[in-house]
């Protein structure tokens, strides 16, 4: 049998089924020939304990990884302190303040799973705060390993602002520079709500000039109908 086992079968030319060679008796080739009972096969008491450990073991790492996702191994406290710091850097965030908010942000990554909502949504603002300091690598990277995120609205969102990056890539805007020092006393003011609106004229004769043409309009529509009576009368 052996000797049969390693002896290959060749097709012959008549089509016969197969192309390629292979050995005469494939299940004593490959170990295969194995014959299973009604009810399946019989193990020992060892074998069974063996697999229901197995089983076991595998249980419990689904139900971890099932409650990291979920964050519901964690305290109330925990939570609400990760919310929170959430909340504190997207305030920093508005008042400009990028590196007091990015570290609010890690904070709260620090709590929470990052395969989590909160942790995908901290790691997020994490990767904006990159963005919008300059860090551009650094960010991009974040945004691509936030594509994978199962929290299909961060996952949604890391796509479109690394569409942006795509976007700069084919438009080649590299080869536009600017200050952003220069720009920035415009973002900050708007970001703190501090602006007024309120226009002041500080030029005392455009002042005047001004004035001066605004009473000569007012005269004029006042004297506009005075002359036209007068007008008509003369030509009656």
């Amino acid at each position: 049998d052996e000797e049969g086992a390693s002896q290959n079968y060749k097709p012959s030319s008549s089509g016969s089924w197969g192309l390629f060679e292979r050995p005469d008796n494939i299940s004593k080739a490959y170990g295969g020939g194995k014959n299973i009972p009604f009810g399946g096969e019989k193990l020992n008491a060892e074998d069974v304990e063996e697999k229901r450990k197995k089983t076991l073991a595998k249980i419990q790492q689904y139900k971890k990884k099932k409650l990291e996702l979920a964050n519901a191994d964690l305290g109330d406290d925990t939570l609400s302190r990760a919310k929170e710091g959430i909340q504190r850097g997207k305030a920093l965030m508005l008042k400009g303040s990028l590196t007091e908010a990015r570290e609010e942000f890690q904070n709260a990554a620090k709590l929470v799973s990052p395969a989590s909502s909160i942790g995908g949504e901290a790691q997020l603002q994490i990767a904006i705060c990159c963005d919008s300091m300059g860090r551009y690598d650094e960010a991009k990277e974040k945004y691509k390993k936030l594509t994978t995120h199962r929290d299909f609205t961060i996952s949604r969102q890391a796509e479109n602002f690394l569409f942006g990056f795509d976007a700069q890539d084919m438009l080649k805007t590299e080869k536009y520079k600017y200050d952003a020092n220069t720009y920035r006393p415009y973002f900050d003011v708007v970001s703190t709500g501090e602006w007024d609106t309120m226009y002041v004229n500080r030029d005392k004769e455009d002042e005047e000039t001004v004035s001066l043409q605004d009473r000569l309009i007012i005269a004029s529509v006042f004297a506009f109908p005075i002359l036209l009576i007068l007008g008509l009368r003369y030509w009656q």
